[in-house]
């Protein structure tokens, strides 16, 4: 049989694992900056999860979750998102009479689609939620992080682009006097966008098709449909953007494509990864707590995809260096294995080089790997090479810790 890679799944190692280990190394210090834990849940979950609370008619419920039935006749479902399960739980483990909470996650997400650059059907989230707090600052500081994230990274090609979806009677209102407006413009419009129609007719407002995007432009805006508290409440958001000095596109076709979104959606955008151009995106979700039967509360949560972040990386942390352990001769193999693990509890990467013979052996070490070279030809005649300068010096055992300390100090794995 020719083994190959599940269709939408990639390996990760060398550069690519570089990048993707890059980017979580920055979400975390991130996380720690602005108080948020680290939270892990399964990636499986029952498909209510999901199903009643991303809603029923939305793209990942319909046509993209890896859905199945086990052994014991339940629906289980692989993880298509992070936000629904961190607030399951909260719930679930009994955590509702903390809040406020903040968490993050990084981990695999699933979904049945077709694979292109950027997109894969098991690629990675990083996910921030912040679980209890109804107040505009909380929108504002959580934007900030999205894009503190974007610029620890280097990533700097992208606009931020913000829109109000109102509360919940504000948005069934204007979900109202759109689709009335769509149904007159049906012969008109696209054949995804008259599916969307009668299931999910929102995501009517971001199509890509040419004929929708005129037809959209007469649409009914939602800020039209806002209630006097949801314009003061985006009003003081905006203001708070501003405050922090970050630009942003009031887009009013922005609105998300789940259904527990209420007020605040953002995206940060690029023109770098061609149609997957959504870096980090999210908003408020006020609702979602009590309809999973929790407390009522607000909360405000976004996610980027690591595989995306990761191909936007200018600058690569380059792997952490070693040293190489070489024998002259094979009797001396046990005394080198305590040699290299000498250096690992002094904080050296190290590694025994196996091979027929010293020449043999060099050519296994890679300027990639290594930063020196330690040739055992006996314990009390170690010859040191340094792999880039080429440079050797002959070391005494005993003395090879201070030797490494004092010139190769930046290598330790601390």
């Amino acid at each position: 049989m020719d083994y190959k890679n599940v269709r939408g799944t990639h390996d990760l190692y060398g550069e690519s694992l570089q990048r993707f280990l890059q980017v979580e190394s920055i979400t975390k210090k991130l996380a720690n900056s602005y108080n948020f834990k680290e939270i892990r849940t399964p990636i499986l979950e029952f498909s209510a999860v999901f199903e009643k609370n991303i809603g029923e008619e939305t793209d990942i419920i319909g046509k993209e979750m890896y859905a199945f039935t086990d052994r014991s006749g339940e629906n289980i479902v692989l993880r298509p998102e992070g936000t629904a399960p961190v607030v399951r739980a909260v719930i679930s483990n009994g955590l509702t009479h903390m809040l406020p909470l903040k968490y993050f996650y990084m981990g695999a997400m699933f979904r049945y689609e077709r694979p292109q650059k950027g997109r894969q059907r098991q690629f990675h989230q990083l996910g921030f939620e912040y679980l209890g707090s109804n107040h505009y600052t909380s929108d504002a500081e959580m934007i900030n992080l999205a894009l503190d994230i974007l610029k620890n990274l280097g990533i700097t090609s992208y606009v931020l682009h913000i829109n109000s979806l109102g509360s919940s009677e504000s948005l069934n209102a204007y979900k109202k006097a759109l689709v009335d407006f769509l149904q007159s413009q049906k012969d008109k419009l696209s054949e995804d966008s008259l599916i969307r129609l009668l299931k999910n007719p929102l995501r009517i407002l971001d199509s890509k098709a040419e004929q929708d995007k005129e037809i959209i432009k007469a649409a009914p805006k939602i800020s039209e449909y806002l209630s006097p508290e949801d314009t003061a409440f985006f009003n003081n958001v905006k203001e708070s953007l501003i405050d922090l000095g970050i630009p942003y596109v009031e887009d009013e076709h922005l609105v998300r494509g789940l259904d527990y979104y209420t007020h605040t959606v953002f995206e940060i955008i690029t023109d770098d990864l061609g149609a997957q151009g959504t870096l980090i995106a999210g908003g408020r979700y006020n609702n979602l707590m009590k309809q999973m039967g929790g407390v009522d509360t607000g909360a405000f949560g976004f996610a980027g995809g690591i595989e995306r972040l990761s191909m936007m990386l200018q600058n690569i942390n380059e792997s952490p260096k070693g040293i190489a352990i070489i024998t002259a001769n094979e009797e001396y193999n046990n005394s080198a294995l305590k040699l290299a693990q000498d250096l690992r509890n002094n904080n050296f990467g190290a590694s025994f080089i196996l091979g027929k013979d010293v020449s043999a052996k060099l050519k296994k070490v890679s300027g990639a790997d290594f930063f020196a070279t330690i040739v055992v030809e006996d314990m009390q005649n170690l010859t040191l090479k340094d792999v880039a300068t080429r440079e050797t010096h002959k070391i005494n055992e005993k003395d090879i810790i201070e030797f490494l300390n004092a010139h190769y100090g930046k290598h330790k794995e601390i």
